[in-house]
């Protein structure tokens, strides 16, 4: 008997033949049924079911003849081998005995590139729930991951003390976004999973600093950074070089762990990488892909009950009041709140989970006392965390202290210069720079978020206020196009007069009546 064929369902979606190498369909919706058939209890839908997820803004008609065009590029793919892949005029299946199902965590996230602009398709997607065996082969070792923070260096001498702190501060902010425990020491019988070292040199009228982050059990190198300075080691600790280092190096954690934990596969990492992908299609800020987001957070909570994933999801719903205002606004906020509770109840410790939860009282409800605690417990626990630093400045911003938001706002978003994720910073940073007066640099962040994601509203509605603020009508105009193709409703009517249209900052200070220039 031939050796079955082997479909893989994590990281890069592949259909292997033992005998020929990879038969893999081009086709996205062909490699899309198969991935729905592997994924089906019994390895079988109905072709009506596959073409309602695929073809869903079809007629029946359409449908069945894009179904079967789909169906001859699998039939294709498979060349001469009509046993595995078999269909009749109901069904659609895969043989069991001709075929195995492998879900290997190692090569990426579960179902990780299969993906259809359909929204039938999506919304199975999102709602997808793990194959058993996929959970099955994540159990194991339970509890928290480790982190040892230390320096190769006397910690008796000021190097080593200062090196000592610097190692923390990075695994701290490390921590918050893994959900791991950090630990002083190794010991044999529990050794960390990351060692993060640092060691500093003095270097003529300043110092030398290297950063290493290493996964213990492969020996692997995930993070290596050098750093210079002047003046005294001590100046180090809260600098923006080290904030730059340690969000450089929880982004390089985060998307290299998962795949490093090849002995110990735990349900956490997974809700890492679920995180992860989520945060991509979140800011994206494609309504779309911000509702994708939404189901991938609720599947990390499901995988392993953290609070971050909660905290990731009331931000989302803030994003969504900002970005969807004929929305229910009383569901969101509803929504928004109950999850700010539970992640707070869940992880009451982690800093990020302080500072998300700060960033969408602010934004959202306005709510000075509450959220200038949490931002101010962020920042305490970590004050290198970019998204602590982005909650304080918008915690002072909301008390009108704009020239100490702005401050922290810029070293925030000097930490996260490098990040792919950077166009969230510039979105903050523009609105304080608003408040603050400093209309060039609101332009110039908001300008730069809209390259990243052409799709955020509230930049839209800034660049409208903003050029239509310094004359420059005919760039109003365009970016008042713009909002109008992807926002349903929009009139620059409404944008200036209705009290309850999402532009606070702009209506507080003023410059919302720049747009009467255009009307």
């Amino acid at each position: 008997m031939a050796e079955p064929v082997q479909i893989h369902l994590c990281g890069a979606f592949e259909v292997f033949d033992p005998r020929v190498g990879s038969v893999t369909p081009k086709s996205k919706k062909s490699r899309a049924i198969l991935a729905m058939l592997a994924t089906s209890t019994d390895l079988a839908r109905s072709r009506q079911w596959v073409a309602e997820r695929l073809w869903s803004d079809r007629s029946a008609q359409q449908a069945s003849a894009s179904l079967r065009q789909a169906l001859g590029d699998i039939r294709k793919a498979f060349g001469g081998d009509q046993g595995t892949f078999c269909a009749d005029r109901q069904t659609l299946w895969l043989d069991p005995q001709a075929v195995d199902i492998l879900v290997d965590p190692d090569r990426g996230a579960f179902l990780e590139d299969i993906y259809v602009e359909d929204a039938a398709f999506k919304s199975w997607r999102a709602s997808q729930p793990e194959n058993p065996a996929f959970r099955e082969q994540l159990g194991g070792i339970a509890g928290q991951l480790k982190i040892l923070c230390h320096t190769d260096l006397e910690v008796s001498t000021d190097l080593g003390v200062v090196s000592e702190i610097i190692a923390y501060s990075i695994g701290n902010v490390v921590r918050e976004q893994l959900k791991i425990s950090a630990v002083v020491t190794e010991s044999p019988a529990d050794p960390p999973d990351v060692r993060v070292t640092v060691n500093l040199l003095r270097a003529g009228d300043g110092n030398t600093g290297l950063v290493k982050i290493v996964h213990v059990a492969t020996g692997q190198l995930i993070f290596n950074k050098t750093f210079r300075s002047l003046g005294s080691p001590e100046a180090l600790i809260e600098s923006e070089e080290i904030a730059k280092a340690a969000f450089e190096a929880a982004e390089l954690v985060t998307a290299s762990l998962p795949k490093l934990m090849q002995q110990a596969r735990r349900p956490e990492l997974h809700a890492v990488n679920l995180n992860r992908l989520a945060l991509f299609r979140m800011f994206s800020f494609d309504q779309s892909g911000i509702l994708e987001a939404d189901a991938l957070l609720q599947q990390s909570f499901d995988t392993d009950e953290n609070g971050l994933s909660l905290a990731w999801r009331a931000l989302l719903k803030m994003i969504l009041s900002m970005e969807q205002v004929d929305a229910n606004q009383t569901e969101l906020r509803d929504a928004a709140m109950e999850l700010m509770w539970r992640a707070s109840d869940k992880s009451p410790d982690n800093p990020m989970v302080q500072a998300l939860v700060a960033i969408t009282r602010v934004i959202m409800f306005g709510e000075h006392d509450l959220a200038q605690s949490a931002a101010m417990k962020a920042l305490d626990a970590s004050p290198l965390g970019a998204f602590s630093l982005q909650a304080a400045a918008l915690s002072y911003l909301l008390q009108g202290d704009y020239n100490k938001a702005y401050s922290l706002s810029t070293k925030a978003r000097n930490v996260v210069q490098h990040s792919r994720f950077k166009h969230w910073w510039d979105i903050q940073h523009s609105t304080i720079a608003v408040a603050a007066g400093r209309y060039d640099d609101a332009r110039l962040a908001a300008e730069q978020a809209l390259q990243r994601a052409p799709k955020i509203r509230p930049m839209l509605r800034q660049l409208i206020t903003i050029h239509a603020h310094a004359g420059a009508l005919e760039k109003a105009e365009t970016y008042s196009n713009a909002l109008e193709n992807i926002e349903p409703g929009f009139s620059l009517e409404r944008m200036m007069y209705d009290e309850n249209y999402p532009v606070r900052t702009l209506r507080k200070s003023g410059l919302i009546n720049s747009v009467s220039k255009l009307l």
